[in-house]
């Protein structure tokens, strides 16, 4: 009999990401996997910023305290998108939609702690 029962598969060719640097950043698909974990590296393109019940993507924009970020820069699905809280200071700054809409499509590394609420 050649026949063969998995009870678990998978399947890494090269390195395994596990937002442990820059290189090895977490996909937004990734994220939830790593709720809790501290100092993780994720990488995604701003698609606009979350509200409580949508995406928030069209300009004008009016809130400069976080942004979501998908793995596709035209993401429009929000269930496909990570909220991500931008902390005072240069990175709020460099960031925000509010003021800076040509971020809009652009891709980013961050390094963070990811939540539950992040997913």
């Amino acid at each position: 009999d050649t026949s063969s029962i998995w009870s678990a598969e998978e399947l890494v060719i090269g390195e395994r990401r596990d937002g442990s640097s820059k290189e090895l950043a977490l996909s937004v698909e990734e994220i939830p996997f790593f709720a809790g974990h501290k100092g993780v590296w994720v990488r995604g393109y701003i698609v606009g910023y979350l509200t409580t019940g949508s995406l928030k993507k069209d300009p004008p924009f009016s809130t400069d305290s976080n942004i979501a970020i998908a793995s596709l820069p035209n993401e429009s699905d929000r269930e496909s998108c990570a909220g991500i809280t931008l902390p005072q200071g240069a990175v709020r700054s460099e960031l925000n939609l509010k003021d800076n809409p040509s971020n809009l499509g652009r891709e980013v590394w961050l390094k963070g702690t990811i939540t539950e609420s992040s997913w």
